[in-house]
């Protein structure tokens, strides 16, 4: 078996992406791996590191930093990066290796990362790696996705560190945070989270939004709307998740861009379908090419029934403008 899997491995020379991921602690499957994951990439390293491009880090905290490559071997064409961020063992220090082994691992690719993803699944804060990062020059993509543990236990300093230091860099924002109710943490008002240092920055070169604000009150839909029209100006991609718009608020959103916007791709949460919305798209977004509308309902804006065939055919003439 060990031979075999080493004759295999070492074959694995022309390897630029690799996902690494296993099941929950309480699963025969994560014992199996844990069995054979360090064998697998202690040869895979060696193998497949020289060309690898994209690594994809699925692994509870407590097998993590025996995952990464040592410190004597690099990986010198590694540009995207993803660790998702979970526990074994509910025992486990949340932020277990938050501020030393998984800040230390991205900083040795400082040089070539250009894009990063950090997703917890952990009830601790994420942001606390981006903290503990240094100057990431060629990075011009970042995906933050963690729970929100409340104003005193997360007050994002970390993500808001990160942008402003890369702020003129980056091109592609994904940010996706969502209230953890079970740790009997409420939101702040509305107000207050879009005053948050790390959403008063400007990025003035930002070319794709991704907002996803899964569970939270009704009542951030009208900030999210001034949050993004920070970004009006250099906006080529926008979706919006977990949000759903009203008309009234949707209006706001298209009006808000000019009618010069560079945006050619809308992806949105809608509460209805109307032949308004899809004439106030074509009349303030000229260059949309390619839209994508989650609707909960399907009816005129003034309850007159509308036909789906009819729907689709004027979705197909906004999507070839």
């Amino acid at each position: 078996m060990a031979s075999e899997l080493k004759q295999i491995i070492g074959n694995m020379t022309s390897l630029e992406r690799l996902v690494v991921s296993s099941e929950p602690s309480h699963t025969p499957a994560y014992f199996s791996f844990v069995q054979i994951q360090p064998r697998f990439l202690e040869l895979g390293w060696s193998a497949f590191g020289p060309s690898l491009k994209a690594l994809s880090l699925n692994i509870p905290l407590e097998s993590l930093s025996s995952s990464f490559p040592p410190p004597d071997l690099e990986l010198p064409k590694l540009e995207e990066l993803s660790i998702t961020l979970d526990r074994a063992y509910a025992s486990t220090e949340p932020e277990f290796g938050y501020r030393t082994f998984i800040p230390q691992f991205i900083s040795r690719y400082s040089a070539t990362l250009q894009s990063l993803a950090i997703i917890s699944a952990s009830p601790g804060n994420a942001s606390i790696i981006l903290e503990e990062l240094p100057h990431l020059p060629v990075c011009t993509q970042l995906a933050y996705k963690c729970g929100w543990q409340g104003r005193q236990q997360n007050n994002l300093r970390g993500l808001h560190e990160f942008l402003r230091i890369h702020q003129r860099q980056l091109r592609s924002l994904t940010l996706k945070v969502w209230p953890s109710y079970g740790s009997l943490t409420v939101p702040p008002p509305a107000e207050e989270w879009y005053l948050q240092p790390c959403l008063q920055l400007s990025m003035p070169n930002l070319r794709n939004l991704d907002l996803h604000l899964g569970y939270f009150p009704a009542s951030y839909r009208g900030g999210a709307m001034v949050f993004i029209h920070k970004f009006r100006s250099s906006l080529v991609s926008l979706k919006i998740q977990k949000i759903r718009l009203s008309y009234s608020l949707l209006v706001d959103l298209i009006t808000g861009f000019e009618r010069d916007s560079k945006l050619q791709r809308l992806d949105l949460v809608i509460e209805s379908l109307s032949p308004e919305l899809l004439e106030l798209l074509a009349m303030h977004l000229p260059r949309l090419q390619h839209l994508v509308l989650d609707q909960q309902d399907l009816r005129g804006h003034s309850a007159v029934p509308y036909q789906p065939g009819e729907v689709g055919v004027i979705l197909s003439s906004i999507q070839s403008y």
